[in-house]
């Protein structure tokens, strides 16, 4: 138990300083424009919360970046993140309170027939405009508290969203109804995309960059442990009342280990979270067998495991990007058998005792039948993507795994499952 756990360590104290004095970073390519003038370069991520205010820019890789504003640039691309523009000032409305904020930049969700913006104020909180006639018009939804006739205070919910979009975007009747419009983000987003679409049947919608999807396929090896220690306890219970009792079990068996290997082989999928470029979550789906024989049990079954996990990544250079992560793993058993077998205890005066089954389980489920499901096992993991080119990356990564099989307070047994995966995914477009 403790050597995965001290290779852990050292993996996560391995890594920690380099990304640590790296500051985190993550360069990704795009644009500027200046005067429209188009100028290519590096943009620096590091700063990506103030995004809406200015933004770390150098022509050339491994240059120094300059810090760019509203004020000395017209407007910004960022691969795979989008597009913003820069606007002097910009007026907010919130709960009856108006501002003015500026400059700043918007977020570009989608334009076309109609524009659609979005804002995160320097408060962490977003808001969404849509562009007609060269002027911003913000999307407000809002409660007011107000007394009715009896006295009491009651909640009443303003949408006036439903009627900005009813009275400039209402006008296509193939489009999503304006009034039948959530006021969420991907809900604003699906209507501007549908109005774009019935204006223009050859529209492209602009992916989103809350939707970096990878999906791709993986294999690997899994090397699985199964440790049982104190097994004297189970005999003094199992000899208790007997004219056996005090027979020490067979010295081999006592902190006994058995160790297997198997291949696992699956699909893989993880998207990104949020703004943050270093925050991940994963869902897999593993076809897995397992089996095991000694003195005292065999076992053998086939399994679809379901992993889900976040992970942390790091950027220590350009092409990897290690991370550490912690998840959930459970499974579905599509063919099992187990049997344990029956252990002699021994004394060397009196001569061989009857003969006990160990009280085993394999940690997939309930001991009878086939397609039980498996508990939810914890597991942690570490690993690196491979960026080979843009949008496509071969990944390696190990999970650290230790599942409970004790069957009562008088056995102590536990399987340690450390797995070797390598895969390779692509972005979905």
């Amino acid at each position: 138990m403790k050597k995965p756990f001290v290779l852990f360590v050292l993996v996560f104290l391995f890594l920690i300083p380099p990304a640590v004095s790296q500051r985190n970073l993550r360069e990704k390519k795009g644009y500027i424009v200046i005067k429209r003038d188009t100028v290519y370069g590096v943009f620096d991520l590091s700063n990506f919360a103030e995004i809406n205010r200015s933004v770390r820019f150098s022509r050339n890789e491994g240059s120094q970046f300059n810090n760019l504003t509203p004020k000395d640039i017209e407007a910004f691309k960022i691969d795979d993140y989008g597009v913003f523009i820069a606007e002097d000032s910009l007026t907010v409305s919130e709960a009856g309170r108006t501002t003015t904020e500026g400059p700043v930049f918007l977020e570009s969700m989608q334009s076309g027939a109609m524009e659609l913006f979005t804002y995160r104020s320097k408060f962490k909180k977003d808001f969404f405009f849509v562009r007609q006639g060269g002027k911003f018009f913000q999307l407000i939804r809002e409660q007011k508290v107000i007394k009715g006739d009896d006295g009491a205070s009651y909640r009443k919910v303003d949408e006036k969203y439903k009627g900005v979009l009813n009275v400039f975007f209402g006008d296509c009747k193939s489009a999503a109804d304006p009034f039948a419009v959530r006021f969420r983000k991907n809900d604003l987003n699906e209507f501007a995309i549908s109005y774009n679409k019935c204006k223009d049947v050859n529209f492209r919608p602009r992916m989103n960059r809350n939707q970096r999807i990878y999906v791709g396929v993986m294999g690997g090896l899994s090397l699985y442990s199964i440790r049982f220690t104190d097994l004297n306890r189970l005999a003094t219970v199992v000899n208790q009342g007997t004219q056996y009792s005090g027979y020490p079990i067979l010295d081999n068996y006592t902190s006994k280990k058995d160790s297997y290997a198997a291949f696992a082989f699956g699909l893989s999928t993880d998207f990104s979270v949020g703004r943050s470029p270093n925050v991940a979550v994963g869902l897999d789906l593993i076809y897995s067998g397992r089996s095991g024989l000694s003195e005292m049990y065999s076992f053998s079954y086939r399994m679809i495991e379901i992993p889900f996990y976040g992970k942390l990544m790091f950027a220590l250079s350009k092409p990897f990007r290690p991370y550490l992560g912690v998840g959930l793993n459970a499974g579905i058993v599509v063919d099992r058998e187990l049997l344990t077998k029956p252990v002699s205890l021994r004394s060397d005066s009196f001569g061989p005792s009857p003969a006990f089954f160990v009280p085993f389980n394999d940690g997939v489920g309930s001991s009878k039948g086939d397609h039980t499901t498996g508990a939810f096992r914890p597991f942690s993991l570490v690993g690196f993507d491979f960026f080979f080119k843009e949008n496509q990356k071969i990944f390696v990564q190990a999970r650290l795994e230790s599942i409970d099989l004790s069957t009562s307070a008088y056995m102590d047994a536990r399987m340690r499952l450390n797995s070797v995966f390598v895969g390779y995914s692509k972005r979905l477009e």
